[in-house]
């Protein structure tokens, strides 16, 4: 659930997951590992993930 909701987020705003991960501080692999595994990621990681989204942490969580 909260990938699918980094990817709807993702799309809205023509994000690439190399720009998330560069934003988190993370290498691409690190994103795309945790995404292709669907793990939930650290709460800090997941406020990284919102704030390259430019949304709340809520908005993935719910």
């Amino acid at each position: 659930m909260f990938w699918d909701k980094v990817e709807i987020y993702r799309r809205q705003k023509n994000l690439t997951y190399r720009t998330i991960a560069r934003a988190m501080g993370k290498a691409e692999t690190t994103v795309s590992s945790m995404r292709q595994f669907r793990t939930e990621p650290r709460i800090s990681d997941g406020i990284k993930i919102a704030d390259a989204l430019g949304v709340d942490i809520r908005d993935l969580a719910e």
